[in-house]
């Protein structure tokens, strides 16, 4: 993301529709695969709100505020704007273009985050199936995703076998087959994706959950779905001291 808006950056036309045609990062992200969206998409929310010196900096490098030809004389022109040398106005566009990434992979997503669905099979009271499929367009980069169960026994981080499938610019993985989750007391399955963006959990349970009460609770790139046995005080205190720090504490809630 980062590397593609420095791109644009430097071009003599900044970022153009012609530009954006060659960073798909920004284009999936921001216009769902279309440049011309991405292009509109991407000047309006950058120029129709009050953002920091930064951003406009950056405003400025990529074209947006200038009509400048090259990135010095967009450079210039904002510090002319703004009573400041150029390398200053170098250093407020540096760090515009780290905020403005984030802002794209975060709050100005269009149709492009990632999912992942989850899906438990009651098989017993002790014993549980689980499937999960996730998917993510191929220009956004995500790890394979996480799967690791805590209890009372010792963690267990689950390897399931993955089925990969990619079509129309969209990249979906499956479980070849169900794995099997064992209930031992107080039991929690994290799932954890790292990538690009956070990602998007949906987890679905069936069957009938007679001797535990599960509990659904997603942050950032996780998702922890919680069992309690029924009738301890878990159930209706909250979350344990130690689920709660073997679960989250050490884990990965920054985009890559």
């Amino acid at each position: 993301m980062l590397d593609e808006l420095r791109a644009l950056r430097k071009r003599t036309d900044g970022a153009s529709v012609a530009g954006l045609a060659s960073s798909p990062t920004i284009t999936q992200l921001v216009g769902n695969g279309d440049p011309l969206v991405a292009w509109s998409r991407l000047q309006h929310l950058a120029l129709d709100a009050e953002w920091s010196r930064e951003i406009e900096a950056a405003c400025y490098s990529l074209g947006f505020a200038s009509t400048s030809d090259t990135h010095l004389g967009r450079l210039e022109d904002f510090a002319a704007e703004f009573y400041m040398d150029e390398r200053q106005a170098r250093r407020y566009s540096d760090r515009g273009l780290i905020e403005l990434s984030r802002l794209i992979t975060s709050n100005w997503i269009l149709d492009a985050v990632p999912t992942c669905d989850v899906v438990l099979n009651a098989n017993g009271p002790t014993c549980c199936e689980l499937y999960a499929r996730c998917g993510h367009p191929e220009s956004v980069r995500m790890d394979p995703p996480r799967f690791e169960v805590l209890s009372d026994a010792p963690a267990e981080e689950l390897h399931p076998q993955w089925v990969t499938e990619q079509h129309d610019g969209r990249c979906t993985t499956r479980f070849a087959r169900p794995a099997a989750v064992l209930l031992s007391g107080e039991t929690s399955l994290v799932v954890r994706w790292s990538g690009e963006v956070w990602p998007k959990f949906s987890a679905q349970l069936s069957g009938s959950w007679v001797e535990s009460t599960p509990v659904v609770e997603c942050l950032g790139n996780k998702m922890m779905i919680r069992w309690f046995p029924s009738g301890s005080s878990s159930e209706t205190e909250g979350v344990s001291d130690k689920s709660r720090n073997r679960g989250v504490a050490g884990g990965d809630d920054d985009q890559n």
